[in-house]
């Protein structure tokens, strides 16, 4: 039996003859590059890893050899696109060095433009050797990929993902009660945010965490702007740039709240910089998935029984669950409400598991919704488990000293939260997208509606 022909033509009939690929692939490397540089320095300078430093200086460098490696493998103009990403991957880690100048002026003496110069020029110059380096051999080793990136996708995905690592890098802060450990804004004990003696830094936890939180989200900032601006470029759906720069926005606005809860030492600032936080990282995740190619390519949407229950399900979820992030909040900062947040976690998981078991049993034509919705569940057992083991370890109020056991299992518990509100976004969204409520059929049937074999 087939129906009329209203489908939309094959994705690569649809798109348009040209979106950037060298553009967006030397965005998307370049920023996800420099993430792991940062989230490897950030891990291995840990005071509770505390790595040796040349370990983690060959730890960084691998992450921009990588980059290369990448480079060569996928993107359009591979050698080109190595270099670039070496280039702009080390324009980026300048902001990390002016943290060392201070340091090492005081140690051997000098003047600070001098040894600026040095240190920015050699990283510029090994960045860019290192990842041509893997860009050729991965050429040489590997070829060409056969199959096309979505760098544009790509590129979008980049974002929720950095600011997931912030997230989590301001639950360690919350949760190590070391919010107030640098006591000014936008300066860090009277220094530029960016050069903020790395000594200083690493001279208590409550340093390290509290101005490492702010280097990870003036890359966040970085990231949200480039993205907002490229899409602004390359895409020609207004909805798409409108929400690109609300995105932009609220970044910049939470980096506000995150500034005035310092120098005012607000708890109700800090409670709205966290909320807020999980909220921009749902729609950054939204704007990941309206970026692909196959959200505006694809077909239209088919005509499901399940579709009404499954808006039904799938909106009460990422409600509740919005409810909950607010409870958990004043749980965390205040410790206000820990019995309520634990009975709506109940409401939660009735919610969480009717979404996920739909999505999983009912959509067997639509893979991305069945993966979605085990996506689901799967968070739902972790972030059960992980908030009875903060529990049980006493960790989850806002009066707990909190061990560095105590804190990771709230900040796991916290960072799961986040990743479950913004696949139940997904899953909203996608569910609209692929499946509606079938049209009623007449009961007389009429030549219009007269299906042909």
């Amino acid at each position: 039996m087939t129906t009329s022909s209203s489908a939309v033509p094959p994705l690569s009939a649809s798109s348009p003859p040209s979106s950037r690929p060298f553009a967006s692939a030397l965005l998307a490397l370049s920023f996800a590059t420099t993430l792991a540089v940062w989230a490897t320095a950030y891990l291995c300078r840990m005071p509770l890893i505390d790595a040796p430093p040349p370990l983690t200086v060959a730890l960084m460098l691998a992450c921009i050899f990588v980059g290369g490696l990448t480079a060569g493998r996928n993107a359009p103009r591979p050698l080109l696109t190595g270099v670039c990403v070496g280039l702009v991957t080390g324009l980026l880690n300048i902001l990390l060095i002016g943290s060392i100048m201070h340091d090492l002026i005081k140690e051997h003496g000098g003047a600070f433009g001098p040894h600026a110069a040095l240190w920015s020029g050699a990283s510029l110059l090994l960045s860019a050797t290192l990842s041509y380096t893997g860009a050729v051999l991965s050429r040489i080793a590997l070829g060409a990929c056969p199959h096309p990136k979505d760098w544009k996708a790509y590129f979008a995905a980049i974002l929720p993902l950095a600011t997931l690592f912030l997230i989590a890098a301001g639950g360690l802060v919350t949760a190590f009660h070391v919010g107030m450990a640098v006591p000014d804004w936008p300066t860090s004990y009277g220094y530029n945010m960016f050069l903020f003696p790395l000594s200083q830094m690493q001279s208590s936890q409550g340093n390290f965490y509290e101005h490492a939180h702010r280097l990870l989200g003036s890359l966040v900032g970085l990231i949200a702007l480039s993205l907002a601006i490229y899409l602004s470029i390359a895409d020609r759906r207004p909805i798409v740039k409108l929400v690109a720069w609300i995105i932009f926005l609220g970044v910049c606005t939470q980096g506000l709240l995150g500034g005035l809860r310092v120098n005012h030492n607000s708890i109700p600032l800090a409670i709205a910089h966290g909320i807020l936080a999980q909220c921009l990282l749902a729609g950054m995740v939204l704007l990941a998935a309206l970026s692909t190619k196959r959200w505006q390519f694809g077909p239209t949407a088919a005509p499901s029984n399940a579709a009404p229950g499954d808006l039904l399900f799938n909106g009460s979820l990422v409600a509740i669950l919005c409810v909950q992030l607010v409870l958990g909040a004043l749980v965390r900062h205040l410790n206000l409400y820990p019995l309520v947040h634990i009975s709506t976690a109940g409401l939660v998981s009735v919610l969480a598991l009717a979404a996920g078991m739909r999505a999983f049993a009912l959509h067997h034509e639509h893979p991305l919704l069945r993966r979605l919705g085990l996506l689901i569940l799967t968070l739902l057992s972790i972030q059960i488990l992980a908030g009875i083991y903060a529990l049980m370890q006493g960790g989850y109020g806002a009066d707990v000293t909190a061990s560095g056991t105590q804190a990771f299992s709230t900040t796991l518990h916290q960072v799961n939260g986040a990743l479950l509100l913004s696949t139940s976004v997904l899953l909203l969204a996608w569910s609209r997208r692929l499946i509606q409520a079938p049209m009623a059929i007449a009961s007389t049937p009429t030549p219009s509606t007269i299906v042909t074999a």
